[in-house]
C-alpha cells in the first residue's frame, strides 16, 4: 500500500483494514485493497495481505522525527534571513 494514497483510496472505499485472532490468540491485522484491470477497468480479485501495526508505528515515529528536524532547520533559516535583512 502506498501510504500517500491512503486517504484517497479510503474515500473511494478501495481499501480497508481488518483484524482476526488466530488459534494461538494472536491478533493479526490485514489490509484489503481493491484491484482493477488497467486496460479494461474491470474489477480483479481484491488483494489481502497481513500487515504489522508496529511497522506503521515505527514509520510514524520516523516521520515525526523528520518533521521536528525540518521545523528546527526552518526556524534557523528564518532567523538567518531575518538577521541578514537587518544589516
Amino acid at each position: 500500500m502506498n501510504i500517500k494514497n491512503y486517504v484517497s483510496l479510503k474515500s473511494k472505499s478501495a481499501i480497508s483494514f481488518s483484524k482476526a485472532d488466530d488459534s494461538d490468540g494472536i491478533t493479526r491485522y490485514y489490509v484489503t485493497q481493491k484491484k482493477w484491470d488497467s486496460d479494461t477497468g474491470d474489477a480483479l480479485s481484491d488483494s489481502k495481505i497481513e500487515i504489522q501495526l508496529s511497522d506503521y508505528e515505527n514509520e510514524l515515529s520516523h516521520v515525526t522525527g523528520q518533521i521536528t528536524s525540518l521545523t528546527e532547520e526552518k526556524t534557523n533559516l528564518e532567523k538567518i534571513i531575518e538577521d541578514i535583512k537587518a544589516l
